[in-house]
């Protein structure tokens, strides 16, 4: 509730599709359909969430498949990271390396 901006009552109803970009909303679709067929824990990662101020944070989540006591599923239960902050300082990184190795290729 507090990485998206909206209340718990509000978050309950809302489709994942308002508040994240297409790409996302193929991916997670993808990702916890695999949970649900195969039973099996899932995992992924670099999503974006869009916030209810329009804010993007970058998220990674991994979500497991929830059953009755009859064994029959009846939801998901998850866990999102955020990354947003991890993912600018590689970004940062990976530019500052780049930026270092023209300036040594540039001078042999």
């Amino acid at each position: 509730c507090r990485m998206l901006g909206y209340p718990a009552e509000e978050l309950l109803g809302m489709n994942n599709r308002q508040f994240t970009d297409a790409g996302t909303a193929k991916d997670l679709f993808k990702t916890f359909n695999e949970v649900y067929r195969t039973g099996l824990p899932g995992r992924g990662g670099g999503w974006t969430l869009i916030r209810r101020d329009g804010m993007t944070r970058t998220i990674d989540a991994s979500a497991s498949l929830r059953r009755n006591s009859a064994g029959e599923p009846i939801g998901f239960r998850g866990v999102i990271y955020d990354t947003t902050e991890s993912t600018q300082h590689e970004a940062a990184l990976r530019e500052g390396e780049r930026h270092f190795r023209e300036l040594f290729e540039a001078h042999p």
